[in-house]
């Protein structure tokens, strides 16, 4: 049987996808098929979530599931997942720490404003979100905990990089994880994933296909009527949600998805942007230690 030794633990909407896909193409490295298994982070969960658009996130593999990801590993040196929320995720550290004292652990991050609306964009475009306001999504967020929704949810807790990387440093020793930017992957591809093959120990003068990649690009709703519909509580939702097989219910809501008119979501306001950096500056300044790296720019300093 074999596990992995290499884990891409973070962190959402950073570039894990177009680092997954560069990754996986190297002779030398087994990826997981399935990008996200989640496994020690969700699939270690007693019970589901009890967010009103969860449905996506109750994915629970069983422990021979997970071990069948990897059934079609040969003689690959490096043998990884790519699980987004390890990073933040307790039990995934705790898991890690126990079973993977020896793995080596990869962390792509960005500016943790950009970031946290990035993803409150992706849940709108994908009719998760029923706020259409950005700053009353975070400002739900303490609410939403205590309701036991996905963390995927948490905007703005998921920013924080240096409370969480500090946390792995405890366990793992420095020379075990590498940390890159969304920034580096954009200005420098070429020499990231030099870096990020000479950390892993396999040829680091092979060059990925670095295609352009848009799949994560997210859009908003033309329609507010037609968002509301399909991700406010209603009798009707209620009412399809009981009557109708899940696997139905996720089909319709992908169908009628890639039909709806979008428009191009408008940036982050200058006001939540302050408002959000205010608040991760102690941690940015924590990450800066850490990772010997200056995060001037991202609070705003030039």
């Amino acid at each position: 049987m074999t596990l992995p030794n290499f884990f891409v633990i973070g962190a959402p909407r950073c570039g894990t996808s177009s680092l997954f896909d560069g990754i996986r193409q190297h002779p030398e490295i087994f990826m997981s098929p399935v990008k996200e298994p989640w496994y020690f982070s969700i699939g270690v969960r007693d019970e589901p979530f009890r967010g009103p658009k969860d449905i996506d996130f109750n994915l629970y593999l069983s422990r021979s599931e997970y071990e069948e990801l990897f059934s079609g590993v040969g003689d690959e040196a490096v043998v990884g997942e790519a699980s987004t929320d390890y990073l933040y995720s307790d039990s995934a550290l705790e898991a890690l720490r126990q079973e993977f004292p020896n793995a080596k652990l990869v962390v792509i991050l960005r500016n943790p404003a950009d970031r946290a609306y990035s993803q409150y964009i992706q849940h709108v475009s994908q009719m998760r979100e029923p706020c259409h306001c950005f700053w009353e999504a975070i400002e739900l967020e303490e609410e939403r905990k205590k309701e036991d929704w996905c963390h995927y949810w948490f905007y703005r807790s998921l920013g924080f990089y240096g409370r969480q990387l500090s946390r792995y440093r405890q366990h793992f020793d420095a020379d075990q994880i590498k940390v890159f930017l969304l920034e580096d992957l954009l200005a420098s591809p070429d020499e990231l994933y030099r870096e990020l093959f000479d950390f892993l120990g396999v040829d680091s003068s092979f060059s990925p296909d670095l295609q352009e990649d848009a799949r994560n690009a997210s859009s908003l709703p033309k329609s507010r009527w037609m968002h509301d519909a399909l991700t406010q509580p209603s009798a009707i939702r209620a009412l399809v949600r009981r009557t109708t097989p899940r696997h139905l219910r996720v089909a319709a809501i992908k169908w009628i998805g890639a039909r709806r008119k979008t428009v191009k979501p408008p940036g982050l306001a200058l006001e939540d942007r302050e408002r959000l950096i205010d608040g991760y500056r102690d941690d940015i300044e924590l990450l800066e230690s850490l990772v010997d790296r200056n995060f001037s720019q991202w609070l705003g300093q030039t």
